[in-house]
């Protein structure tokens, strides 16, 4: 059997999740001397997280692009570099990864990692299933929720595997000692609530700002830290409500931040409010450092959540039932440390970052055993 060579596609850039997926198996593929090339379609926090870990990029440029011209230069990139397994993460790729599949016959693995692509009606979308839906495409699904939601979309049930993302659990430690207390000129003391994850529309912040104003009703010495990027507009919506709601001084935007043990260390509780999640590398994070979680029931959480019992649950977009929760774990240490160990545990059980990129090299030899 051929050994696996691959060409790894993402249609983002920035700093999130699935980025950070992407990166990591492909970088782990440069260790073992498999990689095709990497493709990103800018040159911004990818493309140069890529390059401090040794991989230079090819910058194919995808937003807006003419679909023919973008297809052709995708055939090209795939028979110079000699690829037999194309890697796409997210729909877009996907998309073009598969009809480039089928052009040159060659295996295609799609990655997805949430609901949020698979909206909307119409030809194209009818178009994107057909595609998808063809046996040289592999979709992954990297929870039983994006799974259930690929079903539902459209793809064929059966050939839809699941492999979880994974975190390094060896990175990702409990310590008593973060980063942001003495960052933010915060006593040690002082009680942390933290999210994690790019100002947009799915995540719900205005829902996690109205119960930051119950909690800190309740635990006046307690602050709120956002850390994620978001477009002016959303960013300054965030500003302006926080505003209204008089808790300025307790609840911190703290704009993109590098994933790291520090900032998670630092949180006393991870809070999330999203309306929607797929597997949230947050989660995985937070609970290889030992960090009790408190978040809406979206189908990706409530899943993990109720397999691991990691956290606490609440309905989505009920603020007041968000904020139970976090003052329930503020409150009450003991529990809090109990849901952190059972986090802890879970992560490196069943969510090590070797667990998923062993995965990801099975799978590779599989679609070249079958093509």
């Amino acid at each position: 059997m051929r050994s696996p060579h691959v060409l790894h596609l993402i249609d983002t850039g920035g700093p999130g999740g699935a980025e950070t997926v992407f990166s990591a198996v492909a970088v782990h593929c440069q260790k073992l001397c498999i990689n095709a090339g990497v493709a990103v379609p800018y040159d911004g926090w990818l493309a140069e997280h890529l390059r401090e870990n040794g991989i230079a990029p090819k910058i194919v440029r995808s937003r807006g692009a003419n679909p023919i011209i973008l297809t052709a230069r995708l055939i090209r990139l795939v028979k110079v570099t000699k690829t037999n397994v194309i890697h796409a993460h997210l729909l877009g790729s996907a998309v073009y990864g598969g009809l480039v599949g089928i052009i040159l016959r060659v295996p295609v693995i799609a990655v997805f990692h949430g609901a949020t692509d698979l909206m909307g009606n119409g030809s194209l979308v009818r178009i994107k299933r057909w595609i998808l839906n063809r046996q040289h495409v592999t979709p992954v699904a990297v929870s039983e929720a994006v799974a259930v939601a690929l079903k539902h979309w459209g793809l064929q049930s059966e050939r839809i595997r699941v492999i979880q993302n994974g975190v390094d659990t060896a990175c990702f430690t409990p310590s008593v000692t973060g980063c942001l207390h003495d960052e933010m000129g915060l006593p040690g003391s002082t009680r942390i609530v933290g999210a994690v994850g790019n100002v947009r529309a799915a995540k719900s912040y205005d829902v996690l700002i109205r119960s930051a104003k119950i909690v800190l009703d309740a635990q006046p010495d307690t602050h709120f830290v956002v850390a994620g990027e978001g477009s002016e507009r959303d960013v300054g919506a965030l500003r302006a409500q926080i505003q209204r709601e008089g808790i300025q001084k307790r609840f911190h935007l703290l704009g993109f931040r590098s994933s790291s043990a520090g900032l998670y260390r630092s949180f006393a509780v991870l809070a999330s409010s999203a309306n929607t999640e797929g597997l949230p590398l947050s989660f995985l994070e937070a609970m290889a450092c030992g960090v009790p979680i408190a978040a809406t029931a979206n189908e990706g959480a409530s899943r993990l959540l109720t397999a691991t019992k990691a956290g606490l649950l609440s309905p989505v977009g009920d603020a007041a039932a968000l904020a139970s929760s976090i003052i329930r774990l503020l409150s009450d240490r003991a529990e809090a440390v109990r849901l952190g160990e059972v986090g802890r545990a879970a992560a490196m059980r069943e969510f090590s970052a070797a667990r998923t990129l062993k995965a990801y090299l099975d799978l590779y030899d599989s679609v070249l055993h079958r093509s």
